[in-house]
């Protein structure tokens, strides 16, 4: 009998590609890949998912990716287009994406379900609405140790925009976005579960590009440490937001 297996994408680099639909970089479709230590960057879909489209795709699992400066021309995702699907893992930075004429510029999901991100920082991205995330009719999301600032939406939901949902997160910190950290039916959720909306305190998001941008965290920022007590960084200390 025939035996299929996933591929798996390590130290790979993504970049300056063109689609005129979906997935400018990337498109998967029913697909488990597993992503190690890879950036997208630089692409451009004529429709949804700039960087990366997923559609009914389960990723095996991913680590280390880098989203930056992919566009959505008309549609929605600029750097990450979900559609039901259910990708899990840490370490993930999406910065500096555009979504023209839709939604959801860093991130747009719709009717996603076990939607998992851990250790994410979301920046520098921009839309019509929800700058950073958008979130549409999602059943089941969390987000933990992730930071979405310095994003922006002509019209509402800077940081994140959430339609008919609100997405639950722990430990995680939104702030610092234009003209407003949460629009739609997205509620604030800094009065439960660790988390805050304070300045995250990044080194440097002064460069033109966001690739430049040093999302380190400057010593004294409310989120050194301040992460889900569950999870540790590699040296064994308390994790970070973000």
């Amino acid at each position: 009998s025939a035996v299929f297996a996933w591929a798996v994408f390590e130290d790979v680099v993504v970049a300056d590609n063109e689609a005129g639909g979906d997935g400018g970089g990337i498109y998967m479709s029913e697909d488990g890949s597993s992503y190690l230590n890879v950036a997208v960057t630089g692409n451009e879909a004529g429709g949804n998912g700039g960087g990366v489209y997923m559609d009914w795709s389960a990723v095996g699992g991913y680590e280390n990716v880098v989203l930056d400066d992919n566009v959505a021309a008309t549609g929605h995702g600029g750097g990450l287009y979900l559609l039901p699907c259910q990708p899990q893992g840490p370490n993930l930075r999406i910065t500096g994406h555009e979504s023209t004429a839709g939604w959801g510029g860093g991130v747009y999901t719709t009717s996603t379900q076990s939607l998992a991100l851990a250790n994410l920082v979301i920046a520098g991205n921009r839309a019509q609405y929800g700058g950073g995330l958008c979130t549409w009719d999602v059943t089941a999301t969390a987000l933990v140790n992730a930071v979405i600032a310095h994003n922006s939406a002509v019209n509402d939901g800077g940081g994140i925009y959430g339609g008919y949902t609100s997405v639950p997160m722990n430990y995680s910190n939104v702030a610092e976005n234009t003209p407003d950290d949460f629009g739609g039916s997205q509620a604030d959720p800094s009065w439960y579960g660790g988390n805050m909306t304070v300045d995250p305190q990044f080194a440097d998001t002064t460069p033109a590009a966001t690739w430049d941008w040093d999302l380190h965290l400057i010593t004294g920022s409310a989120c050194v440490d301040a992460g889900d007590p569950a999870i540790l960084d590699p040296d064994g200390s308390a994790a970070d937001i973000g």
